[in-house]
């Protein structure tokens, strides 16, 4: 045991002598390079110590083009829910239709079996 944390530790230490700490990064979209500080790269969401892989400028560029895209979205999703909710008027043979299928589905929910042919044809009077 003693053994393991000595060579995690030898390991630890490797890495801070061989950590090259970087004072400039090449933009992952632009592909320009910038000095390496808070105010070319923000601080990442999860990890604030680290800092992102693109450059302010063209995170904000991703930004206003990813909220551009979602209110086009946005707009369109509120049109199409406008005549979602429009009432239908059916013919009477649908409401015949429906109205069977729906004591049908009764019946067999009550009965656990399906109703008979002869059953839903005595059906033609029902009303609403």
């Amino acid at each position: 045991m003693i053994f393991i944390i000595y060579i995690v530790a030898l390991i630890q230490n490797y890495q801070k002598e061989t950590n090259v700490v970087e004072e400039s990064r090449v933009c992952s979209k632009c592909k320009i390079e910038k000095p390496l500080t808070q105010e070319f790269f923000g601080p990442q969401q999860k990890n604030k110590a680290r800092l992102h892989t693109e450059c302010r400028e063209c995170k904000l560029k991703y930004m206003k083009q990813w909220q551009a895209n979602k209110r086009a979205e946005q707009d369109v999703d509120g049109k199409r829910d406008k005549h979602m909710y429009t009432i239908k008027e059916y013919t009477e043979e649908e409401k015949q239709r429906l109205m069977k299928e729906a004591y049908a589905h009764i019946y067999y929910q009550a009965f656990d079996r399906p109703i008979t042919d002869r059953q839903l044809k005595d059906l033609e009077g029902i009303e609403e």
